[in-house]
């Protein structure tokens, strides 16, 4: 299967798919860092994180959907091998 030639169309799908996979694990580490943040300090920034809760899982369950998110992204990249 190495020797397979992949179409101009595959691998733009294949790339554009990655970075989707990439922003959102940036996303979630964001909100992550955001969630740490407010459990260490009473800053402004945490005060709004606390204040629209509703929005935003537990920290350590964010850390956890963007390790999953990175992993989506290398089993997409591993298709840029075929």
């Amino acid at each position: 299967m190495k020797n397979m030639k992949v179409s101009e169309e595959l691998m733009a799908l294949l790339v554009d798919a990655t970075g989707r996979e990439m922003k959102v694990a940036m996303q979630y580490m964001l909100q992550h860092s955001l969630c740490i943040a407010e459990d260490s300090s009473s800053s402004k920034a945490a005060g709004f994180v606390a204040s629209h809760r509703s929005v935003f899982l537990p920290g350590k369950s964010l850390k956890k959907i963007a390790i999953t998110e990175m992993r989506h992204a290398e089993e997409l990249r591993n298709g840029f091998q075929i």
